[in-house]
C-alpha cells in the first residue's frame, strides 16, 4: 500500500499573502523521506508550477490550470502514458481540456462587444493590474500570464448574460481563494488526479491511499475523490463552506496547516 498526497498551492501549500512554502517545507521534506510523492493541483500555470518545484527541490507530475492538463517529467514513468505528448526534452503532458484560452479570447470578444467596461482577465490584464491584484512582482506576473487552457478574472463579477453566453459556449466558472476562474466546464482538478492516481496504480502496482488538502470551493472536486480529504483554514481562520463526507478540517491557516495534516498522516503510518 503506498500513499499520495495532492495538494492545491495558493492558500495551502502556500502562504496567501506572501506565497511563500517556507512553513511547509519541513512537512515536504518528511513526505519525501517515506517515498510520497506530493501532486500539486492548482489554477497555476505550467511556468509558475515548474519553478515551484526547483525551488522546493521537488521533479513529480502536477496538474496545472484547475485539472486542464497533467505535467510529468518525460522520464518519470516507465511506461508511456495514454494520451501524452512531448512539451520537450525534460516535460510530457496529457491535455484534458477540450477548449483552450483561444476558445476563452473569442468567447470573452463576443460578451464584450459594444460594452463600455469589457470583461477581461490575467491575459489581456497590465502588469500593473496584475501586480495590484495579486501582490506579485517581476518575471513573477508573466509566468501568471502564460495561461494555455483558462483565464482567471480580474474585472468585476460578471453579468448574467455573459454567464449565459459563457455556458453556452461550454465554459464554466470556478471560485478560489482571490479570483473567478473560467475554465472548461468538462474539467475539474478532481478528474485529473483520478487519472494521476491510475498512473501510480499501474507504476507501483500497489493499492493507493490518495489524500488531498485544499482551502476553496475550487478544490472539492479534488477533494471529493480522494481516500483522505482536509481543508485548511482561510486567513480569517474560518473554512470554506464545502461538504465532503469525511472531510477534516485541520485547525491551521495555509501551510501551517499543510504541516499539520503531514504530521497527522505519518504519525497514523507508525
Amino acid at each position: 500500500m503506498r500513499y499520495l498526497v495532492f495538494t492545491d498551492l495558493d492558500g495551502t501549500l502556500l502562504d496567501h499573502q506572501t506565497y511563500s512554502a517556507k512553513v511547509a517545507k519541513k512537512a515536504l521534506t518528511d513526505l519525501d523521506a517515506k517515498g510520497i510523492p506530493v501532486i500539486f493541483c492548482s489554477s497555476k500555470t505550467f511556468e509558475e508550477q515548474v519553478l515551484l518545484q526547483k525551488k522546493l527541490k521537488t521533479g513529480h507530475p502536477f496538474i496545472v490550470e484547475n485539472g486542464s492538463a497533467i505535467v510529468f517529467p518525460t522520464t518519470y514513468f516507465t511506461f508511456q502514458p495514454e494520451n501524452s505528448t512531448r512539451l520537450s526534452d525534460k516535460y510530457s503532458m496529457i491535455v484534458l481540456a477540450k477548449k483552450d484560452i483561444n476558445d476563452i479570447h473569442l468567447m470573452l470578444k463576443d460578451i464584450n462587444e459594444g460594452k463600455n467596461n469589457p470583461w477581461y482577465g490575467f491575459t489581456n490584464a497590465t502588469l500593473k493590474e496584475i501586480g495590484e491584484a495579486t501582490g506579485l512582482k517581476g518575471a513573477a506576473i508573466n509566468r501568471a500570464k502564460e495561461r494555455w487552457f483558462t483565464e482567471t478574472m480580474l474585472s468585476p463579477p460578471p453579468s448574467t448574460s455573459a454567464i449565459s453566453i459563457l455556458e453556452s459556449n461550454g465554459f464554466c466558472l470556478s471560485r478560489g481563494g482571490r479570483f473567478l476562474t473560467i475554465q472548461d466546464r468538462t474539467i475539474d482538478k478532481g478528474k485529473a488526479a483520478t487519472l494521476v492516481v491510475q498512473l501510480f496504480v499501474k507504476l507501483w502496482n500497489s493499492r493507493i491511499i490518495s489524500v488531498g488538502i485544499g482551502d476553496s470551493p475550487n478544490d472539492a472536486a479534488l477533494l471529493k475523490v480522494v481516500d483522505k480529504p482536509f481543508l485548511v483554514q482561510k486567513p480569517d481562520k474560518t473554512w470554506a463552506a464545502i461538504d465532503i463526507q469525511g472531510l477534516t478540517n485541520i485547525e491551521g491557516v495555509g501551510p501551517e496547516g499543510f504541516l499539520m495534516m503531514t504530521n497527522g498522516l505519518l504519525t497514523d503510518m507508525n
